[in-house]
């Protein structure tokens, strides 16, 4: 049968257990201390004992010296004590004190370990949203109503295929707008034609657009940097590309590209907000940042897309630094999510 303390280790947390052992190691030393003080008492007194059988001794004369003798050894004893004593009391109070620099060690990193995973089940938890969005570009830039447009251009044809990206953007309820663009680049259709004015708009030059359209077959995709976009009323947005190709084939002509606009900032606010984190705003901040360091996403919601964090793609995958500022940061580099290697960005715990 367990006694109590195996029932409390088995029952606590590694930070709890670290910490009621810190209580015990303080309480041990304080009973030490209270130990030493008594033994000290008490050799005091066998000192003044001696010390008053002397004066005795003395006073009998001869007949109290072998007395003497009696009272000198029990001085030395006292003595002796006194000494042996003191060096216990230094000893244990050394020993505790390793201990509880050791205890506070491993507390710390306990603590650390705790933080770093936190900040990598918050990129593991965007990852895996981000895994879906290129199964979701790939999948739509193959159907054949999207080859059809692209391959035709067909004003008729262009509200149907409007009405299909308004179903998938309806349906799925993460993304700002979907566009089609033809091989020129130029939005043919889009699912959010009533809210964006964006019909006929040149997407070419927009960094995703080209090297969609150099894909090499239909498992390829492209993502831009998290970004605002001014046609789309500056909303943040993370874009995915993928080429529509002949026919839909898988290793067909690129003809045109599929672009999903992921509402960015709604959808990450979701991931790192203290509801979510069930951290307190004014101890603990959660964030995403780029490989590059820039805030992506804060649980209090500041700083982004315009602070910049000390880590960069030079950084070790995770730790723990202490920022010029006196903020400890607990980061952890995207491991990706099965096929979706990731963009090399970071889950970020900053405790003030």
């Amino acid at each position: 049968m367990l006694d109590d303390t195996q029932a409390e280790v088995e029952s606590e947390t590694g930070s709890e257990a670290l910490e009621r052992i810190a209580y015990r190691a303080e309480e041990l030393s304080r009973a030490a201390a209270r130990k030493t003080r008594q033994i000290q008492k008490v050799t005091s007194q066998m000192s003044i004992l001696a010390l008053n059988a002397k004066i005795e001794a003395a006073r009998a004369g001869e007949y109290g010296r072998g007395f003497s003798v009696v009272a000198n050894a029990v001085k030395d004893l006292s003595l002796d004590i006194n000494s042996v004593s003191a060096e216990l009391d230094a000893e244990v109070a050394r020993g505790l004190q390793s201990l509880k620099d050791s205890v506070h060690a491993m507390a710390t990193l306990a603590d650390a370990e705790r933080r770093i995973a936190r900040a990598g089940g918050v990129i593991a938890t965007i990852d895996r949203n981000l895994y879906e969005r290129t199964c979701d570009v790939r999948s739509w830039a193959s159907e054949g109503i999207m080859a059809e447009h692209c391959a035709t251009g067909d004003p008729a044809r262009a509200k149907a295929v409007a009405a299909r990206l308004e179903t998938i953007w309806r349906v799925y309820g993460v993304y700002i707008d979907i566009w089609l663009c033809d091989s020129r680049g130029r939005v043919i259709a889009s699912s959010c034609g009533r809210d964006f004015d964006v019909a006929s708009h040149d997407a070419s030059r927009e960094a995703w657009f080209g090297p969609a359209m150099r894909l090499r077959d239909g498992d390829g995709y492209v993502v831009d940097s998290v970004k605002r976009c001014p046609v789309l009323q500056d909303y943040p947005i993370l874009t995915y590309a993928s080429a529509v190709r002949e026919g839909g084939s898988f290793d067909g002509q690129p003809i045109g590209v599929l672009a999903v606009h992921f509402d960015w900032e709604r959808q990450a606010q979701s991931v790192v907000s203290p509801e979510t984190q069930q951290v307190s705003s004014d101890r603990s901040r959660v964030m995403i940042a780029d490989r590059d360091g820039l805030v992506l996403a804060a649980s209090d919601n500041q700083g982004v897309l315009t602070e910049e964090l000390p880590l960069s793609r030079l950084s070790p995958d995770h730790g723990v630094m202490t920022t010029p500022a006196g903020k400890e940061l607990a980061f952890q580099r995207t491991p990706g999510f099965e096929t979706y290697k990731g963009l090399g960005w970071f889950g970020v715990i900053e405790r003030r």
